[in-house]
């Protein structure tokens, strides 16, 4: 099962903000919630523009990825290199190829055009 992205279940956390520049494309920030799967990938989940509605990624601010009871459990860091959501165990240690992180979810906010 490919990981999900949603509104948070918080509605006010769940939003698109587009904010106008001098610059050609406006910034849009956009909040969601990422659920993971069943079989983490090697080197982290890939992560296109078009998940969060978006052409292009900026950037992606995460928080803790929390369990079901919302105890923070993983560490959730954005690859902007790899274009790659990576989850990590403890500080220095990424979860294993296939691991199951279905019990995990991150809320992010997107930063993109």
């Amino acid at each position: 099962m490919p990981l999900t992205i949603s509104s948070p279940a918080d509605p006010a956390s769940g939003f698109t903000v587009k904010i106008t520049t001098a610059s050609p494309s406006p910034i849009r920030l956009v909040g969601a919630r990422v659920t993971f799967d069943d079989d983490y990938p090697t080197g982290g989940y890939p992560i296109t523009p078009a998940q969060f509605g978006l052409t292009r990624i900026a950037h992606i601010f995460t928080g803790h990825g929390v369990n079901a009871n919302a105890h923070p459990a993983r560490l959730v860091h954005y690859d902007r290199t790899s274009r790659k959501l990576r989850v990590y165990t403890a500080l220095s240690n990424q979860a294993n190829n296939h691991s199951d992180q279905s019990a995990i979810s991150v809320d992010v906010l997107v930063a993109g055009a």
